[in-house]
C-alpha cells in the first residue's frame, strides 16, 4: 500500500504517474530482461495474431511499426503521392506501403479486400492474374503491376500475417544491441529528471526530531521490568 504522502511533511506524493513514468518504468523492465536474459514481452513472435479479449487487447509495441505521429505522416504523403503521382515507381511504393499498413491493421482478408482497397485509392483494376495486378491511375499513361503475396490470387491474410511477423522479428533481433543503449538513456534520463522533480518539492523538508513520549515509570515497574529481563536472560543459558 502507498499512502500517496510525503510523511516528514503531510504534502501529497504521487510515486507513480503513467503518463510521465511509464516510459521509464517499460525502459527498466527491458534492461532487466535483457542483463538476465529473461523472456522479451514486445518480442514480435510472442504477439498474438487475433485476440478474442477486446478491451484488453495488446497495444502494438514501439517496435512493431513507426509511432503514430510519423505513421499518419506517411499517410498523408502517401495519399497525396496517390492522388498526384510524379512516376510510376513512386506511385507503386505508395499503393505497397498503404498496403501493408491495411495488412497490418487487419483491414485486408483476401484477395476481393485487396481489390476494394486499390479502387477506394481511386485506382481501376485493369487486369489481376493468378500473381499479380494491374491497376490504372487517371494521370499515367502506364498501368501499374503489383507484385507480392498480397496481390496473389490466393493470398489469406492470416498467413501472410505470420510472415509478416518473421520479418519484424528479424528487424526486433538485429536492433537489439542500438534498443538495449536506447533504454539505458532513457531509464538514466528519467531517473534525473524524477530525483530533480522531488527534490525541487521536498528537498528542504527536515526530518522530524525522534518523538520523546515521556513514559514515567515508577520504582515498582521499573523492578518488575528488570526482574523478567534477567529471568529471561538466565533461562537463555545453557
Amino acid at each position: 500500500m502507498i499512502p500517496c504522502q510525503e510523511l516528514r511533511s503531510g504534502k501529497r506524493l504521487q510515486p507513480f504517474y503513467a503518463g510521465a513514468d511509464l516510459l521509464r518504468v517499460n525502459a527498466f523492465k527491458n534492461i532487466i530482461n535483457q542483463e538476465y536474459g529473461l523472456t522479451d514481452p514486445n518480442d514480435p513472435e510472442r504477439k498474438r495474431l487475433i485476440n478474442p479479449y477486446v478491451n484488453n487487447a495488446p497495444r502494438p509495441t514501439p517496435y512493431d511499426r513507426p509511432s503514430k505521429s510519423k505513421e499518419k505522416e506517411q499517410e498523408k504523403e502517401d495519399d497525396e503521392i496517390i492522388a498526384n503521382p510524379e512516376s510510376t515507381f513512386a506511385l507503386k511504393e505508395a499503393i505497397d506501403r498503404r498496403m501493408r499498413y491495411s495488412l497490418a491493421e487487419g483491414s485486408l482478408n483476401n484477395r476481393s479486400s485487396v481489390l476494394y482497397s486499390l479502387e477506394d485509392m481511386g485506382l481501376t483494376i485493369k487486369r489481376a492474374t493468378k500473381s499479380s495486378i494491374s491497376v490504372a491511375h487517371p494521370n499515367m499513361k502506364r498501368n501499374v503491376r503489383l507484385k507480392g503475396t498480397i496481390y496473389e490470387e490466393g493470398f489469406q491474410a492470416l498467413a501472410e500475417r505470420a510472415h509478416l511477423i518473421e520479418g519484424r522479428q528479424r528487424d526486433y533481433e538485429r536492433v537489439s544491441e542500438s534498443r538495449g543503449n536506447r533504454d539505458l538513456r532513457t531509464w538514466t534520463k528519467g531517473m534525473e529528471i524524477k530525483r530533480a522533480y522531488h527534490q525541487g518539492l521536498y528537498g528542504d523538508i527536515k526530518a522530524p526530531e525522534p518523538f520523546n513520549l515521556g513514559i514515567l515509570l515508577n520504582n515498582k515497574i521499573k523492578t518488575e521490568i528488570e526482574d523478567s529481563t534477567l529471568r529471561c536472560s538466565t533461562s537463555l543459558r545453557p
